[in-house]
């Protein structure tokens, strides 16, 4: 089974993850892990995962183990989105949607990311 490659930028106050193969979800909280810890990043990036390339969904644990993540460094992280790119991917995004904002966090849902990248910077500016 292949793990997934998770890579990650800062594009414009947005940190941008990109999910490629079969996600791992205690690597992508080491990765928010450390992305918190590093004082060279700051406070408040919004951020965007895209789950255009990944394989495979995430079990319901795994979903509330990264919604309680982000809740409990809520200060970390600020506005948060989702690039898709199949219906089946929307669903299960959805689902995902529905499980964190009961949590707490929300998330939206985008078909493109240069649609969700703008739309992110549009909420930060309007803080």
């Amino acid at each position: 089974m292949l793990r997934a490659v998770e890579t990650h930028e800062i594009v414009d106050g947005v940190i941008v993850f990109r999910i490629v193969g079969r996600p791992d979800t205690q690597a992508f909280i080491e990765v928010l892990r450390r992305v918190v810890e590093d004082d060279a990043i700051p406070d408040g990036l919004a951020i965007l995962m895209d789950v255009r390339e990944a394989k495979g969904s995430p079990t319901q644990p795994q979903i509330r183990a990264v919604s309680e993540f982000f809740k409990r460094h809520d200060d970390a992280f600020g506005r948060r989105g989702m690039v898709v790119a199949s219906k089946l991917q929307y669903g299960l995004a959805r689902v995902s949607q529905a499980l964190t904002h009961n949590r707490g966090m929300r998330m939206e849902i985008f078909w493109d990311e240069n649609e969700a990248l703008a739309a992110l910077r549009q909420r930060i500016a309007a803080g």
